[in-house]
């Protein structure tokens, strides 16, 4: 950084390793470095990273140690930061995280993203280039029924994030157990329906059945629901590997109810692949398809099927097909409502 501050790590009695910022002072023939700050000693066999990052946002990048220390039972990974303050240089974050012996997965697994325990330093929340020290503590999974038995997914990792705040002059947890999703759904460029309910044409749009709320949905006629369409076009042509159908009304239980709801349809995907589900035989696999499984929306009613594919498939656009109603549950004085899909997404 243009000063006449060096970083080492050293050695020490006990297995310790410390990290030390010496700084060179004297002329260059007789001069000598001294010790300017010392970060907290830890008992460690190795150093796994040692590399100045933008941590703070200072003019000057932070010094960044992992020490790991690995036995039998586990890896305690050590991180420190030292970076400048007000008051100087100094030990701005030390903690020590404990990464289990990888276990075995009972069955198939199909990973979305990285959910082993370890520790990156990436900005994952301001958006401004200062880094965060993030610790992934494991997976958040995801269990279908698949041909031979159960499908285990990957879908996210539980993380803490640590965070520079300025006003303290150190790093401090601001989130412990959040998820980092990597099964999110993909963006959305354009939708369009074969039909809906004329009645409420301008308020009720196809984009509806594919924006992410369950308040909102495509409708449709229920006397010419099947045959409808609803075509989905993406983002460019990502990879996708589940396609998620709420086939209902998800506003509220009364909505859910009192609209037909979808027992068959069918999912044409631009690239090619095409399947059929029949959400009173899901044990059924069609062709192409992993596994697939229904549950109850979060709210505790209704219901949403998740269907993963054999193999990811890069496309552009998605069409979903009702092929079946199934008998609405309506009570004395209710009439029949619209066909209604609250979401298709395709992660």
């Amino acid at each position: 950084d243009g000063t006449r501050e060096t970083a080492v790590v050293e050695r020490i009695g006990g297995g310790r390793l410390v990290a030390r910022v010496l700084r060179f002072e004297g002329d260059p023939e007789e001069g000598r470095f001294t010790e300017v700050v010392a970060g907290t000693p830890k008992k460690a066999k190795r150093v796994a990273r040692f590399e100045a990052r933008p941590m703070v946002g200072g003019p000057s990048p932070e010094l960044v140690v992992v020490l790991e220390d690995p036995s039998p039972d586990e890896v305690a990974v050590s991180v420190r930061v030292i970076g400048a303050t007000d008051a100087g240089l100094q030990e701005l974050f030390a903690d020590t995280f404990l990464v289990p012996p990888k276990a075995e997965a009972e069955g198939p697994e199909i990973t979305f993203g990285d959910a082993s325990p370890h520790v990156v330093f990436a900005d994952v929340r301001g958006g401004d280039g200062q880094e965060e020290v993030v610790w992934y503590s494991g997976p958040q999974t995801l269990v279908l029924p698949g041909k031979d038995g159960p499908v285990r997914f990957v879908i996210g990792a539980y993380r803490s994030v640590f965070a520079f705040v300025p006003e303290k002059g150190r790093f401090e947890r601001v989130a412990q157990g959040e998820v980092e999703d990597f099964a999110a759904a993909k963006a959305v460029s354009e939708v369009k329906a074969s039909a809906q309910v004329p009645k409420i044409w301008g308020t009720s749009q196809p984009f509806w059945g594919a924006d992410g709320d369950l308040e909102t949905s495509w409708n449709v006629p229920a006397k010419e629901a099947k045959g409808q369409t609803l075509t989905v076009r993406l983002k460019g042509s990502p990879e996708v590997r589940m396609v998620r159908v709420v086939p209902g009304c998800g506003g509220s239980e009364v909505d859910w109810r009192r609209h037909q709801r979808i027992s068959k349809f069918r999912v044409v995907l631009g690239s090619g692949q095409r399947f059929e589900v029949d959400r009173t035989a899901l044990d059924e696999l069609p062709a192409g398809v992993e596994a697939m499984g229904e549950f109850p929306l979060e709210e505790g009613f209704g219901a949403q099927v998740l269907i993963a594919l054999k193999r990811p498939a890069s496309t552009p656009w998605i069409r979903f097909e009702i092929l079946g109603l199934e008998k609405p549950e309506l009570r004395k004085g209710e009439r029949v409502e619209e066909a209604c899909l609250s979401e298709v997404s395709f992660h």
